[in-house]
């Protein structure tokens, strides 16, 4: 197991939730800004219908919130928000913008198709989530994404980028038989994604309970 899951999962007795002031996404609704993603849409249907399954069990709890499955996502690197009058410090320029494209697609191009594997599910303090198991391969192209010009560092990013597919999030702080109820399929085989392509998206969070990708672009790995 990657030592960052294991110290996130022996850490769940003690997650603190703050859900009197946090929302899923608060904030991010209340004007409508585009936010620009590059993420791995998971489509493959049998890993959908796992997820699922997981997801009816945990529903039967009131603490729990569960994402709807056009949601489900790794993502890869958050970059900024696309705004021609560049009101906020990670506004972009639909040209610059453009460059920033162009050159993730030159770093895209060099890199061959390869395969994640979905099992186990995880605590944050803020979602549940299934760890990706990928040998550090999103990890890596993270890292080469990082050093496209005018491309910001985040915390969130490597060495502490650690992929993973969020499932849900709280409604209150009293997530005890959630955790017991994780315990029990904690090692859930979800299946093995192929990943041959990553997509560009722009994310509205505007009037909407969760986001909706709007695709932009989308990059074929060798």
């Amino acid at each position: 197991m990657n030592d960052k899951y294991k110290k996130i999962w022996d850490n769940r007795y003690f997650l603190s939730p703050n859900t009197k002031n946090w929302k899923p996404f608060k904030g991010w609704d209340k004007e409508d800004r585009k936010h620009i993603v590059l993420l791995i849409i998971i489509k493959k249907e049998s890993v959908i219908k796992k997820i699922e399954m997981i997801q009816h069990k945990l529903s039967l709890f009131k603490s729990y919130i569960r994402f709807p499955k056009e949601y489900y996502h790794i993502t890869l690197k958050p970059l900024g928000f696309l705004d021609d009058l560049k009101k906020h410090s990670d506004d972009y320029s639909k040209k610059e913008l453009d460059e920033i494209i162009k050159n993730i697609g030159r770093v895209l191009s060099e890199e061959r198709k390869f395969k994640i594997e979905l099992k186990s599910i995880n605590l944050f303090k803020d979602v549940v989530f299934i760890q990706a198991n990928d040998k550090n391969k999103l990890a890596s192209i993270n890292k080469k994404i990082l050093e496209v010009p005018n491309v910001n560092t985040l915390k969130r990013d490597y060495p502490n980028f650690l992929p993973h597919c969020s499932i849900g999030t709280y409604k209150n702080n009293k997530i005890k038989n959630i955790i017991k109820q994780i315990e029990e399929f904690r090692e859930f085989k979800f299946g093995n994604l192929l990943v041959n392509e990553m997509q560009l998206v722009i994310a509205h969070w505007h009037n909407t309970k969760y986001p909706k990708f709007q695709l932009i672009k989308t990059f074929r790995l060798k």
